[in-house]
């Protein structure tokens, strides 16, 4: 992959559990080579709580990959019965070492006191069974994350600022704060690639434009300066599901880092 060794000198290229149709030991032999991490899909609650060690067996361990987890969307609004299911999934794949978990923010007018129950009960859980991951917070199209930066602060996360959903929500005032706030900048561990076009269906991750489309240049304009003012290590996951897609958003990744 010489055409995406620029921005790899300083990012962890990662890729979802879900390339190439298959189930997850199938997409991950295939991802081997290719990036150096995987997020296990653990999109709906019900179905990974099913997973067995037939789908996530222990020879996943042996690969040349690190690992996250990306929490389900579905998890139920009180935190201690959603803190329980994402235990659980934890414990199935423990042997695996995941790096972090991604979570979405609690939704509903209590959401933010259910998070807050959740850290504390994440910040007090004894992790010595397995190393704890790092648990980084997704915007998303019903929270920007900005009356959340004090908790964030508070617990010492980690922040996955979803490009796609940032633009296509108008989520503009997280956009100035992540790309001027130095403090904030900074707790940016991972960036979801992707755009939405709303006019074609609302929550199609579509692959990464060229940095000269016409269509979303002026929109893009901030994601170049940002690459350069995030971390060394900081992961870049093109979230997109299919594998001619993900590397065509890949390569024009080295357009955006030059």
């Amino acid at each position: 992959m010489n055409s995406v060794e620029g921005f790899r000198e300083k990012f962890v290229l990662v890729a979802p559990s879900w390339v190439i149709p298959g189930g997850i030991v199938e997409n991950s032999m295939f991802l081997a080579d290719k990036v150096d991490e995987v997020s296990l899909c653990f999109f709906e609650l019900n179905s990974s709580l099913a997973y067995t060690e037939k789908d996530i067996p222990q020879s996943l361990a042996l690969l040349p990959l690190s690992w996250q987890v990306h929490l389900p969307f579905d998890l139920p609004d009180k935190a201690e019965m959603a803190f329980e299911n994402c235990l659980e999934l934890l414990k199935k794949i423990s042997f695996l070492r995941p790096k972090a978990c991604v979570l979405h923010p609690f939704k509903g007018e209590g959401g933010v006191s259910e998070l807050r129950c959740f850290l504390q009960l994440w910040q007090n859980l004894d992790f010595s069974v397995f190393i704890k991951p790092e648990l980084w917070i997704e915007n998303t199209e019903e929270n920007d994350l900005i009356e959340l930066f004090d908790l964030i602060c508070e617990f010492d996360l980690g922040i996955c600022f979803d490009l796609g959903h940032a633009v296509a929500y108008n989520q503009t005032e997280l956009i100035r704060l992540i790309t001027t706030e130095k403090h904030l900048t900074n707790r940016v561990r991972q960036v979801h690639i992707s755009v939405i076009d709303k006019n074609i269906h609302a929550s199609r991750h579509l692959e990464l434009p060229s940095v000269n489309d016409v269509k979303w240049k002026n929109e893009l304009a901030f994601f170049k300066p940002l690459l350069k003012k995030l971390a060394q290590g900081t992961r870049l996951q093109p979230e997109i599901f299919n594998w001619k897609k993900y590397i065509n958003s890949v390569n024009r990744l080295n357009k955006y880092f030059d």
